[in-house]
């Protein structure tokens, strides 16, 4: 293997948490004959909608920041604002793996530094993501529901709570930085 495909590996790695970013990574949703509210976490921010289903309004379509959220949902702000600052150090690694490969490549040197960039990246993000599944459901049981008792589920047909594409981008951006780190 080589250098270059080290390079892009961790350049899929790296678009694959970026765009992760900006997607649920967990979602919880209520619906009953009066009101249909729906949490949707995201690395960095919340959502919260509420919809009066007698009135048909929308009463609050709001982003939370998780510092905001702390005084409504201590523990899932506690449990995310973790797992966003793992999500930043494996960010931070990849693109200094990056940077090591081409200053490997530009000096004719070993790339074991670039290697060991990449798999910080991807132990990080790896570890925020599987961290996240044990810590969320404790936190969601604590803030949202005490009868949330595992990552996904269903509650009768008016709850349900699951994980979102943005989890599963983010375990392939982790599997890619450690593909990065093999091929260095």
């Amino acid at each position: 293997m080589s250098i270059w495909s080290g390079i892009a590996a961790a350049g899929a790695g790296i678009a694959l948490v970026l765009v992760a970013i900006g997607m649920p990574v967990w979602e919880w949703r209520s619906d009953d004959s009066n009101a249909l509210e729906e949490w949707s976490y995201r690395a960095f921010n919340a959502h919260h909608y509420l919809f009066n289903e007698t009135t048909n309004r929308t009463e609050e379509s709001r982003d939370y920041s998780y510092d905001q959220l702390a005084s409504r949902q201590p523990n899932m702000a506690r449990a995310l604002g973790e797992f966003g600052q793992f999500l930043v150090l494996g960010i931070f690694a990849g693109i200094a793996g990056v940077i090591l490969s081409v200053v490997s490549r530009w000096k004719k040197l070993r790339g074991i530094f670039a290697g060991v960039a990449f798999l910080a990246a991807s132990a990080t993000i790896l570890f925020a993501s599987f961290s996240f599944v044990f810590a969320i459901s404790e936190a969601a049981r604590a803030d949202l529901n005490p009868n949330i008792t595992e990552f996904g589920g269903r509650l009768g047909s008016s709850m349900s709570w699951n994980i979102a594409v943005g989890w599963i981008l983010l375990i392939g951006s982790g599997l890619a930085f450690a593909w990065a780190s093999s091929d260095v």
